[in-house]
C-alpha cells in the first residue's frame, strides 16, 4: 500500500507522465484511453494535477480557471473536472489528498472559488464544498410553443460575431447568481458539444443585436429530432439606453422561442440546462415544459477575504457581518472576518466580533444564496444571535443560484 504522504503533487509535462495518466483516466471514466487522452489535450496538459506514487500516476483532475457571477460581478473561480483515481489506489484517501493539495494550490495563487459537479458528495464535502446551486434540464415540446415574434432579423453566427455573443451572455450572467464567466475551453463547447457541432443564429433589430441561440439537431429513432441547445441569451435589450435597443427582453425572448418552434414539422423537443427559474419557460403561456434536476452543484470558498470582497452585494444594504469560520483544511480561512458592506460592495477584515459561526461549507452554500442563514441556523450549520441571522439574510439574497455549463 503507497503512503499517502509520500505521494507526489505534481503537473505533468511530458508524454511519459501524460499517458500513464490518461490509462487512469481511461479506467475511472470507461473511456477508450486515445479519447482520454484527448480530453487531457483539449483541456490542456497545464491545467492537468496528478498524484504519484512509485514513479507511477495514482490520480488526476483537471482544474478550469475561469469566473462565477454572483451579486452581478465575476468572482475568480477554479472548476474541478475528471478527478480520477487508479483502481487499486481507491478507498485510501487518494481523492481527499488530491483535493487537499488542489486547493493550497489554489489558495496560494489567490483563487477565491472552486465549483464541481460532485460524482460521491461525501468525498467533497470532507474537502469543504457544500450545495450551492442546481443545474436542470428543460424539455419542451416544440409543438407546444404558441407564439409568432418575427420582429427580428436572424442570420447565422458568423466568426465577426464573437464578441458581440460574448457581450450577450455576460449581460445574461451578470443579473443571474452562478452563471460561469467562461473561458474559452468553455466557449468551443459551446459550439463543439459531444452531440457535433452546433448551429448558431443571432437575432438583431435595426442593427442591434438582440440575443442568439447555439443548438445541435440530434436525430431521433422516429427520424425526427430534437433541439440540443448549448446557449442562449436573450439580452440584448439590458441597459438599452445606452445600447440604443428598440425592444424588450421579453420580445427577444418570445422572438428565440418562435425560431425553435418553427423546427416542429420534423422537430420534437427543444433540450437546454438552466437553474430553477428560466426566461424561456416564463415566457410560455402554459407550463407545457418539463425541469429534471440532473445535479445540485457545489461551491467551496478557497481565499475567504478574496471571495466576500470580489462578489457584489445589495445595493440598497449597508452594514457589517461579523464572522467566526471553521475550515480545516485551508486553516488560513479559520477564525474571525468583518464583513462590511456598502453601496453593492464588501471589505473583508480579519477580527471581529464573531457572532455568526459557521463552517466553511455552510458559508459556501450561504454565499451563493442557495441557502438562506436562516435555514442553516434551523439545520445546526450556523449558529447566531437574530440580528446577524437577519443581516446574513438580507446580504446575500438573489436570484436563485443555477449554472448552465458543465465541465
Amino acid at each position: 500500500m503507497a503512503n499517502l504522504d509520500a505521494m507526489q503533487f505534481c503537473v505533468p509535462s511530458t508524454d511519459a507522465e501524460v499517458n500513464p495518466l490518461s490509462e487512469v483516466f481511461a479506467a475511472a471514466y470507461a473511456l477508450p484511453v486515445a479519447e482520454a487522452r484527448a480530453w487531457l489535450d483539449r483541456a490542456g496538459v497545464e491545467n492537468v494535477r496528478m498524484l504519484v506514487a512509485g514513479g507511477e500516476p495514482a490520480a488526476g483532475l483537471i482544474v478550469v480557471p475561469m469566473g462565477q457571477w454572483f451579486g452581478g460581478r465575476s468572482v475568480p473561480m477554479t472548476g474541478i473536472q475528471g478527478v480520477a483515481v487508479a483502481p487499486h489506489h481507491r478507498g485510501r484517501g487518494t481523492a481527499l489528498r488530491l483535493m487537499v493539495e488542489t486547493l493550497r494550490e489554489l489558495q496560494q495563487n489567490g483563487v477565491a472559488l472552486s465549483t464541481l459537479y460532485p460524482a460521491t458528495q461525501r468525498l467533497y464535502r470532507r474537502a469543504g464544498y457544500e450545495q450551492a446551486g442546481s443545474r436542470f434540464e428543460a424539455r419542451l415540446a416544440l409543438k407546444d410553443i404558441q407564439l409568432n415574434e418575427r420582429s427580428f432579423d436572424i442570420r447565422p453566427i458568423g466568426p465577426a460575431d464573437e464578441e458581440t455573443v460574448r457581450d450577450l451572455y455576460r449581460r445574461r450572467a451578470a443579473r443571474s447568481c452562478g452563471l460561469i464567466d467562461r473561458n474559452d475551453y468553455l466557449w468551443r463547447r459551446v459550439r463543439e458539444t459531444r452531440d457535433g457541432k452546433a448551429l448558431g443564429f443571432r437575432l438583431s433589430r435595426n442593427g442591434t443585436p438582440g440575443g442568439y441561440v447555439y443548438y445541435v439537431e440530434k436525430t431521433l429513432p422516429n427520424g425526427h429530432y430534437d433541439l440540443l441547445i448549448s446557449d442562449w441569451s436573450a439580452d440584448g435589450a439590458m441597459d438599452d439606453a445606452a445600447n440604443g435597443a428598440d425592444f424588450s427582453c421579453a420580445e427577444v425572448v418570445r422572438g428565440l422561442l418562435t425560431l425553435l418552434a418553427d423546427h416542429r414539422s420534423i422537430g420534437s423537443d427543444a433540450v437546454w440546462y438552466t437553474g430553477p427559474t428560466d426566461p424561456m419557460q416564463f415566457a410560455m403561456a402554459e407550463q407545457h415544459y418539463r425541469l429534471k434536476l440532473h445535479f445540485h452543484w457545489m461551491l467551496r470558498i478557497v481565499t475567504l477575504p478574496a471571495a466576500l470582497s470580489a462578489r457584489g452585494y445589495p445595493s440598497g444594504i449597508a452594514g457589517e457581518l461579523h464572522v467566526d469560520v471553521r475550515d480545516e483544511i485551508l486553516p488560513e480561512n479559520q477564525g474571525r472576518w468583518t464583513l462590511a458592506v456598502r453601496e453593492g460592495r464588501g471589505v473583508v477584515s480579519p477580527g471581529g466580533g464573531g457572532r455568526l459561526r459557521t463552517d466553511i461549507g455552510a458559508l459556501a452554500a450561504l454565499y451563493s444564496g442557495f441557502m438562506s442563514a436562516s435555514q442553516l441556523a434551523a439545520l445546526g450549520r450556523i449558529e447566531a444571535d437574530a440580528s446577524s441571522i437577519a443581516r446574513a439574510d438580507a446580504l446575500f439574497a438573489g436570484p436563485a443560484p443555477g449554472m448552465a455549463d458543465m465541465f
